[in-house]
């Protein structure tokens, strides 16, 4: 009725329910092999693999990544240099700006400080807090007065602007180059 593979097909499925210490016997009788796991005379221990057991407790997803806080906003923004009121010298426009951003310029972010001169805003995105007006910056869009204006602000990678400094005024000399005298028309005399 039974053959050899259907029994121990029984006997792997009944050992797989019980406890992995617990031993199973086989003994003989009229109609085949009968496993128990109580011995009796003449049984034999029966050597049985390990049971193939699934775990099926369900694993819970891991978590999501935190969320990364925001970084704070801006507070303040300040032009340190060149001082409010202060005179350059330069014959080029050539000169150096400092800024000062609380909390400090975030380059990793993408953000960037961005010039006005005399209201006119510079193409140049800066990448510190320290940079320098070139002279073609300066002949782009400062005119031949003394007086002039310098503002900053920090904008983020979309060109939008976080904060902004006050305005500051500053003079810009340069040397001239001694022209000729003008030669005086006939008659007039030189005054000394």
């Amino acid at each position: 009725m039974f053959d050899r593979l259907t029994a121990l097909m029984v006997v792997a499925a009944w050992c797989s329910v019980c406890a992995a210490q617990t031993t199973v016997y086989e003994t003989k009788d009229k109609k085949g092999p009968v496993f128990s796991d109580v011995p009796s005379p003449d049984a034999k221990a029966v050597k049985l693999p390990p049971p193939n057991v699934i775990d099926v407790t369900p694993v819970a997803p891991p978590a999501p990544p935190a969320a990364q806080p925001a970084p704070p906003p801006y507070s303040g923004l300040t032009v340190t240099a060149p001082a409010r009121g202060s005179t350059l010298h330069t014959n080029t426009g050539a000169f150096a700006v400092n800024v000062k951003a609380t909390p400090a310029l975030r380059v990793s972010a993408g953000d960037r400080v961005r010039v006005a001169l005399d209201g006119q805003v510079l193409p140049t995105r800066y990448r510190s807090t320290s940079l320098s007006i070139t002279s073609a910056d300066w002949q782009a869009v400062a005119g031949d007065n003394v007086e002039h204006t310098l503002q900053v602000a920090i904008v983020d990678q979309a060109g939008a602007e976080l904060v902004r400094s006050e305005p500051i005024t500053f003079y810009v000399l340069s040397a001239n180059v001694h022209r000729p005298p003008v030669p005086l028309p006939a008659g007039a005399r030189p005054l000394r």
